[in-house]
């Protein structure tokens, strides 16, 4: 029974795939793809994205196309024509999870932003509470601010020391030990 429905059932489950791919794509791309600004980034990766795939997939064409003409003459036109659908179909499936990955971004971003800006209020509202433990250190982290300065004060400061040493000592200035 099931060898005589395997190719029934190997495609019930891929059309299956094929629908919960649609519904999935469909809901990532309804939420908030971000500001103008992340939507200016998505798009210059995307259109990155596409450049390398449109080069990548143009030499694997032409070694398609030669495999396709020799597995024709040596094993016959059917299975150069399953290859060619294969092949096919793997290409689209690379453009359409690159596209989809790529334009999910920026989405990905915004949630991770709206995110923070709700932990930030819940910890602002535990932080000010005298019923919680957090709220004598961040008590503290008050006073360290007042004596220490504020975000503002050691953005500068950063900001004087980055231009100081030049643009290319930014990343191991902020890593260094």
């Amino acid at each position: 029974m099931l060898v005589a429905n395997g190719l029934w059932i190997a495609l019930g489950c891929a059309l299956a795939a094929i629908v919960y791919g649609i519904f999935s794509v469909r809901w990532v791309l309804a939420k908030s793809p971000g500001n103008a600004r992340m939507q200016e980034i998505a798009a210059a990766v995307q259109e990155g994205a596409m450049a390398y795939l449109n080069r990548q997939y143009t030499t694997i064409a032409i070694v398609g196309a030669v495999l396709f003409v020799v597995l024709g003459f040596a094993l016959g036109w059917y299975t150069a024509i399953g290859f060619l659908v294969g092949a096919v179909l793997s290409g689209a499936t690379g453009y359409i999870g690159m596209n989809i990955s790529v334009r999910s971004n920026s989405r990905t971003a915004q949630a991770a932003h709206e995110g923070a800006l709700i932990a930030h209020q819940v910890h602002g509202a535990i932080g000010v509470t005298d019923e919680y433990a957090l709220h004598h250190a961040t008590l503290r982290l008050w006073a360290w601010r007042e004596e220490f300065g504020n975000e503002a004060a050691w953005a500068m400061e950063l900001g004087r020391a980055i231009c100081a040493a030049g643009a290319g000592r930014l990343w191991p200035t902020l890593t260094q030990d």
